[in-house]
């Protein structure tokens, strides 16, 4: 039940009561939950289940039913009355950071949140103040669970380590599961061990009591996201980036099944508690699933979020309530036994109801109710209370907000700004501004205030003084109170020598200086002319003795004079090249005259990159990508509106920032610290445009290709056999026919790929890749340079082959020394095929290198075109490869200025309207290997090519006047700049680079007046200027 408490002194004065008998601040009503009347009239009126129950009469909407609520226990059958939809209380710490994790005690006298700075902060279960703040981790903290026995703690952060604690918060063990952030944690049924899921894609199982890893579960190709232990089987679920759901088995570590149903990444995964049947998912698609385990299927599908859904929680008491957490902040409650539906919707069939329930499709579940704005940001974390009656949620937003069921006949709540937000409940009478902010300053001075009376008995005990020269040697001689802290914590030493403020009083100067008179003394300070210390080791002078059983080895080389020798017993001192600890390494190799004396080995990159992070350098790099975007946008108003794909009014500063902290962060949210890096964006790009965004969200959908959903359209049977099969297979044979080798992928690889091909199984080459197949023409010129051949989306390799040709021709037309070689690579993702997903970066580089290195190939002219220049971008950056590209050719280039928002709006934002657009619609932006290739395999960051990273190489980049999926106008302006910058202002004579001769030296741009994207290969002329250029840089070898 909630009930307002009055803390403020009815009798006012000093000494008139209250708490502290004296005056006291008036403070403002503090909301609280006191849950003992309903446990107690459910106590006095339960009877046993076999006797038929509880038998009062149902609540109803009056507040005269007030004095029979009921606990949710006592109601198992009625889940709709504890639907927490009246908001209590929001908690800050005096210093805000976002809350990751929030867990209530198993007693449920207090709610303990982790916060992304590391700490602990507990918050009482009834009136919600502040008691107490720790220093936990010193990383922020992602995960944390209870024992099932209530006797432990467990947490891990962002570092990879795992934490031991007691109920008191007494840590008592801290291990190093992984190097990579944990995501979460779970306990098993009996507590002996615990399962963590990590970024680095595993998922590894610890003895509890040794804390030692017993095995380590895998099989994601992605981070792993989260991980739960079954409360009563031997069963484990975790989820992934790489869209899985995947149920394990703990004793052999093996993956029992994997399940799909979800196309984005998983973001919590979570056993129904109380029965364990059932299990829940949530994703970044904006929905949420729940699975019956008995079926291994998906039976009801959660519906309703509007944006990505980051965390979800089951009642402990109710089977069929379960709540979810979105990423714009809002909280919504589900019932799975009422579906909920809105009026134009017609509602679903359960399975359980079908006829075939195995096969039967989900049933779709609405909200029973919404918090749509229950935070500001992204909610992190959901917990209930141990009793079912309070939910404790933290967000983003820095903020734990405690939610419990309305009173019955209470109906306001559903007018709060909670529910409709401050706009309307201001527009409605239901909330002040004015009101608000004085009520949010009266509670933040409160929390402020029980924050320092509960820091009072927490302050840690002075550290004692250490004697100069000696580790663990305390001075205790003299030591006074400073007088200038709280309780007079901190110490001070006394000196009788002034000038010397550090050296103990009690402990004798060196000789010379012991006997002097203090006046003496600070007239030498004065003048200088202090007497200079005789030598250690003399008679009767020194340091003073040291302690019994003083180890000499733990002092560092160099500590003692030399000469010094050591009382008899002492351990002896350490050789001269092993270092004291906290010393940098040397290490000495052989000895004698010859030895070398070398540093121990440094960081490991991975360390150093940490390292790196950690002190802000990647933000530098941030802020000089940052600028160098900005400074080559030709019209930073069409930018945004395409990136955000709405009208200028509803582009708002809450919209550009998150668009950024996809662009610049690859994130989804932001934290404190990005969140100031992402205003200092925004800030410029309104000084660029001269004009300042509205404050807040507006309607605009901010283009984000790797995090947005998207739609592959269904291709029938006939469509792959004689569409694609067939093409294919017209390709193989002309091109066998024309001097060309085919390399085909290994024959257990057959069926990875559909269509098949089933004329490769007459080749007798093997492509030493794993995923890559090729056509190769053997190079034998010794001269000249062969060509690396790398296609965009289409076919395959059919729509080159007539270029394939006339290379050959061409060559063999000038083989006075030989032959000039040609590779062309397949790239299966993007040929319009079923097969494998297209491969990361690192990869595919390791990939082409096995086939360069397997036919010798130091050096060569590297042609790609479309979407084949993002591959032969990656190539340019890894440094194994550049060293053997020689002059380069773009056809269609996508990868110059990819951040500019053409390319990913032209393939999926754009509504089709001409033929050629429908056509790059259906065969292109909508088949599953290439949408999927774009929605989570494209990171413009990686991909985009500048012009300085070119330096000296020969280039030529081709360019269609008609392009309908990259801004030529833009790349050809970049290219052709001599400063590489394409100003806003730019008001040159475009005419002049579209018009200049081909030069042979530098970067060469070849402009295309009547060509669109991908008709270079498809007409003669434009072909044969391809050919020119190629059989020129194929010559001129370096």
């Amino acid at each position: 039940m909630d009930r307002d408490r009055d803390y403020h002194n009815s009798h006012g004065g000093a000494g008139g009561g209250g708490y502290d008998g004296g005056h006291r601040r008036m403070v403002g009503r503090r909301p609280v939950t006191d849950y003992g009347s309903t446990m107690v009239q459910w106590m006095r009126h339960r009877r046993p289940r076999y006797k038929g129950g509880f038998i009062l009469e149902a609540e109803r909407p009056s507040a005269s039913y007030v004095v029979d609520m009921l606990p949710p226990a006592a109601r198992l059958d009625k889940a709709v009355d504890t639907i927490p939809a009246k908001h209590i209380h929001q908690s800050w710490n005096k210093n805000r950071h976002p809350i990751n994790i929030v867990r209530w005690t198993p007693e449920g006298r207090r709610c303990l949140t982790g916060s992304s700075s590391g700490e602990f902060t507990l918050w009482n279960g009834i009136a919600f103040n502040f008691e107490t703040i720790m220093q936990a981790h010193d990383s922020a903290i992602r995960a944390a669970a209870y024992s099932h026995s209530e006797d432990w703690l467990i947490s891990a952060d962002q570092d990879g380590v795992v934490k031991y604690w007691q109920p008191n918060f007494n840590n008592v063990k801290a291990i190093q599961a992984h190097s990579d952030p944990i995501r979460d944690i779970a306990f098993s049924p009996n507590d002996a061990k615990f399962i963590t899921a990590c970024d680095d894609a595993t998922l590894k199982i610890f003895d509890f009591a040794a804390g030692t890893e017993e095995s380590t579960l895998t099989g994601h190709n992605w981070d792993a996201k989260s991980v739960d232990w079954h409360p009563t089987k031997g069963l484990i679920v975790s989820g992934s980036k790489d869209h899985q759901v995947k149920l394990w088995d703990p004793r052999t570590g093996r993956c029992l099944t994997s399940l799909h149903g979800h196309k984005n990444t998983v973001a919590r995964t979570a056993f129904e508690p109380t029965r364990g049947q059932l299990l829940a998912t949530c994703a970044r698609d904006q929905t949420a699933r729940v699975f019956d385990l008995r079926m291994m299927r998906d039976v009801c599908l959660l519906r309703g979020h509007e944006k990505d859904i980051s965390t979800l929680t089951w009642h402990p008491f109710h089977a069929s309530l379960l709540t979810t957490g979105g990423s714009d902040g809002s909280i919504f409650h589900y019932l799975l036994d009422e579906p909920n539906s809105p009026p134009d919707v017609i509602p679903s069939m359960p399975a359980y109801d079908h006829p075939d329930p195995s096969n039967a499709p989900a049933q779709t579940i609405y909200p029973a109710h919404r918090i749509q704005f229950a935070h500001e940001f992204a909610v992190w974390s959901l917990s209930w209370h141990p009793l079912g009656h309070i939910l404790a949620s933290g967000s983003n937003d820095r903020a734990t907000h405690f939610w419990t069921r309305p009173r019955p006949g209470d109906t306001k709540y559903a007018s709060d700004e909670w529910h409709v937000g401050k706009a309307a409940a201001e527009a409605q009478g239901t909330w002040d501004r004015r009101g608000a902010r004085r009520s949010m300053r009266e509670e933040e001075e409160q929390e402020l205030e029980d924050e320092v009376e509960g820091l009072v008995d927490q302050k840690m005990p002075a550290k004692q003084p250490i004697l100069p020269g000696l580790p663990g040697l305390t001075a205790t001689h003299n030591i006074t109170r400073d007088g200038t802290s709280t309780g007079g914590a901190q110490t001070r030493q006394q000196s009788q020598f002034p000038g010397m403020p550090g050296f103990p009083a009690g402990l004798a100067p060196p000789n010379g200086i012991a006997n002097m008179d203090p006046s003496e003394f600070a007239a030498l300070m004065a003048e200088g002319k202090l007497p200079v210390p005789p030598p250690f080791g003399g008679p009767g002078q020194g340091i003073p003795p040291p302690p019994p059983n003083f180890d000499f080895s733990k002092l560092p080389p160099g500590m003692l004079p030399p000469g010094f020798q050591l009382p008899p017993g002492f351990p002896p001192m350490p050789p001269p090249n092993i270092n004291g600890p906290g010393l940098q390494a040397i290490v000495n190799d052989g000895g004698g005259a010859n030895s070398v004396r070398r540093r121990a080995p440094l960081p490991s990159q991975q360390e150093s990159l940490m390292m790196e992070q950690r002190q802000g350098k990647y933000r530098i790099a941030r802020r000089v990508f940052f600028h160098k975007c900005l400074s080559t946008v030709p019209d930073l108003r069409q930018f945004l509106l395409l990136w955000s794909n709405d009208k200028p009014s509803e582009v708002k500063r809450e919209n550009v920032k998150e668009w950024l902290c996809w662009a610049l962060l690859n994130k989804n949210y932001f934290g404190e610290d990005e969140d100031k890096e992402l205003e200092e964006y925004v800030s410029e790009i309104e000084g660029v445009m001269g004009k300042k965004f509205s404050p807040g969200y507006g309607r605009a959908t901010s283009l984000r290709l790797t995090l947005d959903g998207f739609t592959p359209l269904h291709r029938p049977l006939l469509y792959y056999i004689f569409g694609v099969g067939g093409l294919d297979t017209v390709a193989h044979v002309y091109l066998l026919s024309h001097s060309c080798q085919f390399y085909r992928l290994a024959l257990r690889n057959f069926f990875t790929s559909f269509p098949f091909r089933p004329l490769t199984l007459f080749t007798k080459h093997q492509s030493p890749a794993k995923h890559l197949s090729y056509y190769y023409r053997p190079h034998s010129s010794p001269s000249r340079l062969p060509v690396v051949f790398i296609h965009g989306i289409g076919v395959g390799i059919n729509t080159y082959i007539q270029l394939m040709k006339e290379f050959n021709d061409a060559s063999d037309a000038e083989s006075e020394d030989g032959t000039i070689g040609f590779m062309a690579l397949e790239i299966m993702p993007i040929s319009f095929r079923v097969t494998h997903a297209f491969q990361e970066r690192q990869e595919m580089c390791d990939e082409i290198l096995q086939i360069l290195q397997y036919h010798s190939w130091t050096r060569f002219v590297l042609m790609s075109q479309s979407y084949g220049t993002i591959i032969s971008t990656h190539m340019l950056h890894d440094p194994r490869i550049a060293p053997r590209i020689g002059p380069m050719i773009h056809l269609d280039p996508v990868t110059w200025l990819l951040h500019l928002p053409e390319v990913a709006y032209n393939f999926t934002r754009r509504i089709p309207r001409e033929a050629n657009e429908h056509q790059l619609y259906y065969f292109a932006c909508t088949d599953i290997g290439v949408a999927h290739t774009l929605a989570r395999h494209f990171f413009w960051a990686e991909n985009i090519l500048w012009k300085e990273e070119i330096g000296n190489q020969k280039m030529t980049v081709f360019l269609g006047a008609k392009d309908i999926v990259v801004n030529t106008e833009a790349v050809g302006n970049y290219l052709t700049r001599e400063d590489g910058i394409l100003a806003i202002d730019d008001h040159r004579d475009s005419q002049t680079w579209k018009t200049q001769k081909w030069s042979g030296e530098g970067i060469d741009v070849v402009w295309l007046p009547e060509c669109d994207h991908g008709e270079v290969v498809d007409h003669k002329e434009y072909r044969k200027q391809v050919l020119d250029v190629t059989m020129q840089y194929c010559s001129a070898r370096e």
